[in-house]
């Protein structure tokens, strides 16, 4: 239950909407009793003679504490009513009579539906602010904490764990409050009526609670693992449908069509575990319920039959009371099993709200606005694991304003050495400091929007063509967003497509060649204006034709800026000022082309068998 009180402060915003939907469960549960209670004078009207009815005894000194004199203070009020009622002619005691059971089914009705519409506020309230702080968290981690995790895992945490919470608070607000009520005044009835017959009948609590208990865990742990289920089954969706010109290329529908059956299934038998427990709490309570309602019309059915204390409209009252008080009861045994059920999703929920981002902005950031004079990199190691390291003690300085290329084999750790620089990992020693000042020093904000970047595969949304270029800036004006797009050789076809600047792109710019999708990438770091550029192998999986438009654009673009390029074909480097050759982790070698070439090292060696594969090609 502990993870039930975290939810205290998501309840602080809709105090009021809580307080007046206790208030008005409190009148529901009033008028409810009330129906209950008409019984008794209805069946004196029916089946009693008419006389006068003598003032009743006090069935309780004063002494006999709060039940005696809550039990006088009933037996008065009937006493008092009935006189009124039944003194007179019996059709017009039954109109009156008929015309309460009107009136207060009306008010319980009226408090019913005041007390649900607020209760729903307040969970829809706390589960919109849940699922918006769950997705808040998610920007806020780290890269390294998705490269671990599962995307359809984290999407099930937003959409079914928080349906389940949903639900869970949906069937618990509308019962904890008014169930409760109901038991305490129909208990209350009980107990004025015969003290006897109701302590025989509470009985049933310890064992209802026992069972409660025990199906409440097996909950729990179903739940779990049916949230699990439905988690994988979600990451293999979301992979085969991102990943669908690959299984159609590999003809592997076949094996992905039986895959995710095989997870459905899975996912099936743990369904089935969770109905069986949740659907065997009904009829074990029912149960036990006719079991004790037996004992009851035993005992006191011979007390009216022996002429004992009881009288037979009394009886009748009290039986009506009983079962009134079994449906509450077993509701809150519902409650329970749900709380368990909302627990496990709460466990997942929290398990992601509990991860600290390890990107974390320093309580006193500094503010920075530019890269004036140089980016320093001073004794940098960083592992993803801690058993493998990628980056091995690298220190560097490298001049601003300046076009700087990182080459070598793959996973000598280049893009890695970017990542650091933008700040989407922290070493884990050393320091990357801009103008002298630490990366950890400046403030988040400030330091996104000096990087700009083109990765090698674009992300692009579901959206238009201008809300792509202008992602992340609000309110940019159409015309920067032409001319971003222009020096990005991308308004050509942007401006032959049906609805221009407002057409659809399709999920993951699906609609728009590589080529397109790389320049409109572009007019997006173009729109920013960027301090640092950073090309991650931008071109390299372009064709001749889409390359040179793109390096047209950056020509116009780069100059003033310092940009990173990382590029695996060396002949689209040899005009940058500095070329950082890395290897196994290192720097492996630093210069210029033709003073590279010079050293016969790594650049060289890379160089030439390019360089001759290339020829080779060519005089085939």
């Amino acid at each position: 239950m502990k993870r039930y009180l975290r939810l205290l402060p998501h309840l602080r915003p809709f105090f009021k909407h809580l307080f007046f939907s206790v208030f008005f469960s409190m009148l529901f549960a009033l008028f409810s009793a009330a129906l209950v209670w008409l019984l008794g004078p209805l069946v004196k009207t029916l089946f009693v003679s008419s006389a006068a009815i003598p003032a009743p005894e006090q069935s309780f000194p004063d002494a006999a504490g709060a039940m005696g004199q809550i039990r006088n203070w009933n037996d008065q009020l009937k006493h008092a009513l009935e006189n009124r009622l039944l003194a007179g002619d019996k059709t017009r005691a039954l109109g009156i009579i008929c015309l309460l059971v009107v009136v207060f089914a009306f008010f319980k009705n009226l408090f019913y539906y005041l007390q649900g519409y607020l209760l729903a506020r307040v969970q829809q309230g706390v589960v919109r602010n849940l699922r918006n702080e769950l997705f808040a968290h998610y920007q806020a981690l780290s890269l390294s904490f998705y490269f671990r995790s599962k995307t359809g895992h984290l999407i099930s945490r937003v959409t079914n764990d928080v349906a389940l919470l949903s639900d869970t608070l949906d069937v618990c607000f509308s019962r904890l409050v008014k169930e409760p009520l109901l038991v305490v005044f129909f208990l209350v009835f009980l107990f004025t009526i015969s003290v006897k017959l109701t302590l025989l009948g509470l009985i049933l609590i310890p064992l209802l609670a026992l069972l409660v208990k025990k199906l409440g865990e097996y909950l729990k742990r179903y739940a779990e693992r049916t949230q699990e289920r439905m988690g994988e089954m979600s990451s293999a969706l979301q992979e085969t449908v991102g990943g669908a010109r690959v299984v159609k290329a590999f003809g592997a529908e076949r094996f992905e069509t039986g895959r995710f059956a095989g997870l459905s299934e899975r996912y099936f038998q743990a369904m089935l575990k969770l109905a069986r427990v949740r659907f065997l709490a009904h009829p074990m309570s029912e149960m036990l319920g006719i079991g004790v309602i037996a004992l009851v019309l035993w005992v006191g059915g011979g007390d009216v039959l022996a002429g004992g204390g009881l009288k037979p409209e009394d009886f009748a009252l009290y039986l009506f009371s009983f079962f009134s008080l079994i449906a509450p009861v077993k509701s809150l045994g519902v409650v329970q099993g749900k709380l368990k059920e909302g627990e496990a999703a709460l466990s997942r929920i929290f398990e992601i709200l509990d991860t600290s981002p390890l990107i974390k902005e320093d309580p006193h950031p500094v503010a920075k606005k530019t890269v004036e004079r140089e980016i320093e990199f001073a004794g940098v190691r960083f592992s993803y694991l801690p058993e493998k390291e990628v980056l091995f003690d690298i220190s560097l300085k490298i001049p601003a304003k300046k076009l700087v290329a990182l080459v070598g084999p793959s996973g000598a750790g280049k893009s890695t050495f970017l990542d650091l620089l933008a700040r989407f990992h922290d070493p884990a020693s050393g320091r990357i400091l801009l103008d002298g000042v630490d990366l950890k020093k400046i403030r988040l904000s400030d330091l996104r929007a000096l990087f700009g970047i083109v990765p090698q595969e674009v992300i692009l949304f579901n959206e238009t063509v201008r809300y792509n270029i202008a992602y992340g800036l609000e309110n940019a004006p159409l015309s920067a967003i032409q001319e971003a797009a222009r020096l990005a050789n991308a308004a050509g076809f942007i401006e032959k497509m049906p609805e221009g600047y407002d057409t659809l792109v399709g999920d993951r710019g699906v609609r728009l060649s590589g080529g397109e999708r790389q320049r409109m990438a572009l007019a997006r770091v173009i729109l920013r204006n960027p301090q640092v550029l950073i090309l991650d192998e931008a071109t390299s999986s372009l064709d001749s034709e889409s390359e040179r438009l793109v390096q047209e654009a950056l020509a116009q673009i780069l100059p003033g800026r310092t940009t990173f390029v990382i590029a695996h074909r060396l002949s689209t480097v040899q005009q940058a000022d500095l070329i950082l050759v890395m290897e196994n982790g290192r720097v492996a070698e630093a210069g210029g082309h033709e003073e590279l070439l010079a050293k016969k090292g790594l650049y060289r060696r890379l160089f030439e068998a390019q360089y001759f594969g290339l020829l080779k090609e060519a005089t085939v």
